[in-house]
């Protein structure tokens, strides 16, 4: 006899016992990573996959191809739009569509921890240095005949040239081995102060009501990823190709297609007049010439300081 005011389980009334639903985690499970009680395969409170089954090679394996070809770092649907459709990628996540494509900054890393491990491998900096004892001595001496005429000149006291003086004696004389490898480390890390300079002269030209400094920090962002992209790949092509007719080609093309690129992304991210646009690409131009100078001249100087 039932008690009052109770009533049944469903399944005692049809005699069948509950069925667990596929795919999900035991009624009493707990995250693993968050402490979260978990209904389904997946954690509400931290997003973390739930599994039962103990690690092995072939899982390893699995998840290793799933992060590679279509998991959670989107990479391969990222670098299509990237490469070929200049502003796409900013103008979708201005808009909220983020999910699908890898996010700005974590694109920028990875694209150029790619560039700079491809220019420090195959890269024009690397030299080997002369075998011949009698050759060295020679070209020491002329070496600091050479840096002493060049900085001499300089305006100013001596502890200003002296500076200029020790970068160019360590930078022959280490035939650009280990000034190369720090040259590319430093480079990396002066990239984050570049681009955020370059980002606010961008904002002094593009300063419309609704437009933010992180709106065009986000536009040079996808930019220089598509450029460290495109070099690494350019380099590449250019390693494996004998010198000829066919490289000075590729050169002009890749110089040619990241003028168009640039243009094109302003043009699609910010919606403005060709006329209007061609002006202010020039001017970012300038900008992002000077810029660059100056900062591969201070990174370089730092870096022979420093060997």
């Amino acid at each position: 006899m039932l008690a009052p005011n109770s009533s049944p389980e469903p399944s005692v009334i049809k005699g069948v016992s509950p069925v667990a639903t596929p795919n999900s985690a035991a009624p009493d499970a707990r995250c693993a990573n968050c402490g979260a009680d978990v209904t389904g395969r997946y954690c509400s409170a931290c997003g973390q996959k739930v599994e039962y089954r103990s690690h092995s090679l072939w899982n390893f394996i699995v998840q290793a191809t799933e992060v590679l070809t279509h998991g959670d770092s989107r990479l391969w649907r990222t670098l299509g739009p990237l490469m070929l459709r200049p502003g796409f990628l900013t103008q979708q996540f201005l808009n909220g569509h983020r999910a699908s494509y890898l996010p700005p900054f974590r694109l920028y890393i990875f694209l150029s921890v790619i560039f700079f491990m491809v220019f420090a491998l195959i890269g024009p900096l690397l030299t080997k240095p002369s075998p011949n004892r009698a050759d060295q001595t020679a070209d020491a001496a002329s070496t600091e005949t050479l840096c002493r005429s060049s900085v001499d000149p300089l305006p100013g006291p001596e502890w200003i040239r002296r500076p200029f003086l020790n970068a160019c004696l360590k930078t022959h004389a280490d035939q650009s081995r280990e000034l190369g490898r720090n040259l590319i480390h430093n480079l990396g890390r002066a990239m984050f102060v570049f681009l955020p300079l370059l980002a606010a002269f961008t904002t002094c030209m593009y300063s419309r009501p609704g437009r933010f400094y992180v709106d065009n920090l986000l536009l040079l962002v996808h930019d220089q990823a598509f450029v460290f992209l495109l070099m690494s790949i350019y380099l590449v092509a250019l390693h494996w190709m004998p010198a000829g007719a066919l490289t000075s080609a590729l050169t002009t093309a890749v110089f040619g297609y990241c003028i168009f690129y640039i243009y094109r992304s302003l043009q699609t991210v910010y919606a403005e007049s060709w006329l209007r646009t061609s002006i202010k690409f020039l001017a970012l131009a300038m900008g992002y010439l000077v810029c660059a100078v100056g900062m591969l001249f201070l990174t370089s100087l730092y870096t022979a300081k420093i060997i």
